[in-house]
């Protein structure tokens, strides 16, 4: 499957540097790669270099961390993935190897592999700040929900009822999306209370019901702070 992606490949050897345009080639009409023979070469080129991934020549283990240190003087290149192409293991903060003999077809498959994986670390990072940012607003959520609660025991109001199922079906959609599913499982339990009493007051059992999955919901908030 086509890739979009932008890379900078960099190799005095101009072997290494033919095979990887190759690969690049085979990715698809998205990807597209500016190749330089060095990286002081890539800090030169004008317009600067904007990639989403560079293949530095990794067989030298010297010149690897020379042509590194100017890579990451370049503002546009600073904290870009780096892949290492020839390299015998992992270093400089790389996040992937590349067999500097394979052919075409080959590189491509890796090189389609190493940025699919790395997107998906990216989005569970991205995922796990947001879950983070979230379990911060729970208690005040909680809050909202439980006054709630405590006001529909005072006097039943089926306006007010939908208002909080919306509020607990709203953590429930969240939790799931950010994959707390503890918070989820409780969420979804009374949301499911919840709809079978909004229109009319719950009977005793239903109340008792709620109580339970309202405890199971402040539980599972707690469980996360």
């Amino acid at each position: 499957m086509p890739i979009s992606l932008k890379l900078l490949l960099i190799s005095a050897d101009p072997a290494l540097l033919d095979g990887l345009r190759a690969a690049v080639a085979l990715l698809g009409p998205q990807a597209a790669a500016l190749a330089c023979g060095s990286a002081e070469e890539a800090a030169l080129a004008d317009p600067p270099p904007e990639p989403e991934l560079i293949v530095l020549d990794g067989r030298v283990p010297a010149v690897v961390a020379q042509q590194v240190a100017v890579l990451r003087r370049m503002h546009t290149c600073a904290d870009v993935p780096l892949a290492l192409a020839g390299a015998s293991e992992l270093a400089h903060g790389a996040i992937a190897t590349l067999p500097a003999g394979a052919d075409a077809p080959a590189l491509a498959a890796e090189l389609t592999a190493l940025w699919r994986r790395h997107q998906s670390r990216q989005l569970e990072q991205f995922i796990r700040q947001l879950a983070a940012e979230y379990i911060l607003e729970l208690p005040e959520l909680w809050q909202q929900i439980a006054r709630g609660w405590a006001g529909l025991q005072r006097e039943w109001r089926a306006d007010e009822c939908e208002q909080m199922r919306r509020l607990v079906h709203t953590m429930r959609g969240a939790s799931a999306s950010l994959n707390l599913a503890p918070l989820n499982a409780a969420a979804r339990t009374l949301d499911q209370a919840l709809a079978l009493t909004t229109a009319v007051p719950p009977a005793a059992e239903q109340v008792a019901e709620l109580d339970l999955a309202f405890e199971q919901l402040r539980r599972a908030i707690a469980a996360l702070a």
